[in-house]
């Protein structure tokens, strides 16, 4: 089974599960080439780009674009490029939805991920969306757990727990 995403003029195919090893293919706009050296060579090109990261590790980068995908044809806007604004406003969406922060980081990473193999400029890197996403960590964090203050009568209980357990220590020697 392959996972299909279409990419503005990119098809990106890759195996779904452990297959054991990378099999990757790019059907890339090649205008402008008419050498057929240079025509076979891009088509090995964005296999090679996107074997810097394992099998699975694609796979999972992939799918998170996936979310992305599906949500910018369904608010019928562009998928790539990414428009920072539009970006912010699927980031609101899983705020609201009350996602967790590890969601809304695996989200902006992997679209960057895609858009960094696809030679465009990075959400991660609009000072727009990365003022959301802090603004997401820190709407989505858990209230710190604080431990409650000990009575006096629980710190002598304590105590003379320890102190017994000393003095039967000491007994033992």
């Amino acid at each position: 089974m392959f996972w299909f995403l279409t990419l503005s003029c990119y098809v990106i195919s890759v195996p779904s599960g452990d297959t054991g090893k990378l099999d990757l293919s790019f059907l890339v706009p090649v205008d402008g080439l008419q050498h057929p050296v240079l025509h076979r060579l891009a088509k090995v090109l964005p296999s090679v780009l996107l074997q810097d990261k394992a099998v699975k590790t694609v796979n999972s980068y992939l799918r998170a674009f996936g979310v992305w995908n599906c949500w910018a044809e369904e608010c019928r806007v562009s998928v790539l490029p990414v428009e920072p604004v539009v970006f912010s406003l699927l980031l609101v969406k899983l705020i609201q939805e009350n996602k967790s922060v590890s969601t809304i980081n695996s989200t902006l990473y992997r679209v960057s991920w895609v858009q960094k193999k696809v030679g465009q400029a990075q959400v991660t890197e609009n000072p727009f969306v990365t003022q959301v996403a802090d603004a997401a960590h820190r709407i989505l964090a858990r209230p710190p757990e604080r431990n409650k203050t000990l009575t006096a009568d629980q710190v002598m209980r304590s105590y003379l727990v320890w102190r017994r357990a000393v003095w039967q220590m000491c007994r033992l020697q």
